[in-house]
């Protein structure tokens, strides 16, 4: 699954506490309202890949959100450092080992940096990070 990939990793650099058991700050598909600061990673669709229905390759979308407080610097800063870890990442395996595993080619965002998102009923600030993976996805019918 690309976004527990993606979680693993940001895990890895310290930037989410990603836990499979869903104890932690981060995550899949989710966002609920403990811990206030959270982050949430989840796959939204794809981009079309020329030539992907033969060859070995995807181009999955993935939004990671975060929460922060009622200061949005807590949250924007957050955001800008996983903004930061994912812009222009290529050549790495993500959650090398696991179920998860997936090799990224590149990554990249559409997006100059964190998107404000506005704040949740109890007023704190969230902000979207939105990137799009290249990744190598071989299938039975793929090479």
């Amino acid at each position: 699954m690309i976004a527990a990939a993606l979680a693993h990793y940001l895990d890895s650099l310290n930037l989410v506490d990603y836990q499979e058991d869903g104890d932690g700050d981060c995550f899949i598909h989710r966002l609920p309202p403990e811990p206030d600061e959270a982050v949430m990673v989840t796959a939204y669709g794809a981009n079309p890949v020329e030539g992907s229905t033969s060859l070995g390759y995807d181009e999955p979308t993935v939004q990671v959100r975060v929460r922060g407080t009622t200061d949005p610097r807590n949250g924007e800063a957050r955001a800008q450092a996983i903004y930061g870890a994912l812009q222009g990442l290529c050549h790495v395996t993500m959650a090398e080992g696991t179920d998860d595993e997936v090799r990224v080619i590149s990554c990249r965002s559409p997006q100059t940096g964190p998107a404000y998102m506005g704040a949740d009923q109890a007023g704190r600030h969230e902000y979207a990070v939105n990137t799009a993976l290249h990744v190598r996805a071989q299938t039975a019918h793929r090479e």
